[in-house]
């Protein structure tokens, strides 16, 4: 599970650390059925409507990742300064910028002429909670493939 939510793991560690006690929990519940249609089932806690597809869209591309990265170690910056750690240019840098803000995941504050972005953390969590809400039921299911393979 740290790939896909490598970006935010020092921004979320209190939540990756109550992440087992979820899965145990979870696990449990899932142990209540063994229906191998309902392995796989959206959790009721977090939209995955388009908001979560932005998300996931967001943090597929890498640039993006170390872009966020970036605003969450280091604080909010402008695309001009982030662009002088890059070789990409500032305008695809603002291209890849607006792409965090759009899905939430970053927000933008002019300041006279100066344009600031600063990572939003909070959908990382909502990120985390559908990973965590998914992992176990995926787990069950590749057992099941296990065992019918194997």
């Amino acid at each position: 599970m740290g790939g896909p939510i490598r970006v935010g793991v020092h921004i979320l560690g209190v939540l990756k650390r109550n992440h087992d006690v979820r899965r145990v929990d979870l696990l449990r519940r899932l142990d209540a059925f063994d229906d191998p249609s309902r392995c796989v089932k959206a959790p009721r806690s977090v939209d995955t409507g388009s908001a979560l597809d932005e998300l996931f869209g967001a943090l597929s591309d890498p640039t993006r990742r170390a872009l966020l990265e970036r605003l969450l170690r280091h604080g909010p910056d402008t695309a001009t300064r982030l662009s002088i750690e890059s070789p990409l240019t500032r305008q695809a840098v603002t291209k890849h910028l607006q792409a965090l803000v759009d899905a939430g995941l970053a927000e933008r504050s002019r300041h006279g002429r100066e344009v600031t972005y600063a990572a939003t953390p909070q959908p990382l969590a909502e990120v985390l909670a559908w990973l965590v809400e998914s992992s176990p039921q995926w787990d069950r299911r590749l057992a099941r493939l296990r065992r019918t393979v194997g």
